[in-house]
């Protein structure tokens, strides 16, 4: 993998190779995910236990379902994580949205802001939007 670039940005290079979705979507996750207070902790332990029980390609993007065992804590809170995008050889923006119901992790959504998505995964930049500030509505 390439390296890190800026302490909220990662480039993602296989010299050559094209990343496999399933290794994007988990470094998206990893960046979706990356906050140390115990709400996100608990949603780290759900993402490190789930099962993927369906993933649906759209053209313009995709989602993907989890399933979370029972056993594991949950927050009584719903919404979404949403402050996670990706540039391809620095064109088009993609984003991504992480639902959460009734304390689960639920279901990832990315999309392309112009166009059809782009599934070669070389040279892809994930970072937060925001430099300054995580920005997501969970209530």
């Amino acid at each position: 993998m390439g390296g890190v670039t800026h302490p909220s940005i990662f480039t993602c290079m296989f010299g050559g190779e094209h990343m496999q979705h399933e290794v994007f979507e988990k470094i998206v996750m990893h960046k979706l995910l990356d906050n140390n207070d115990e709400l996100f902790n608990s949603f780290k332990l759900q993402y490190a236990n789930a099962q993927i029980i369906d993933r649906e390609f759209t053209g313009c993007g995709f989602f993907t379902k989890f399933s979370i065992p029972a056993s594991l804590s949950r927050y009584k809170v719903s919404g979404r994580i949403d402050d996670v995008m990706a540039t391809f050889d620095n064109h088009y923006e993609y984003y991504f949205i992480l639902y959460v119901t009734d304390g689960l992790i639920d279901t990832l959504e990315g999309f392309a802001s112009v166009g059809d998505w782009e599934y070669d995964y070389e040279n892809a930049t994930i970072k937060h939007c925001f430099a300054d500030r995580r920005d997501f509505n969970l209530e």
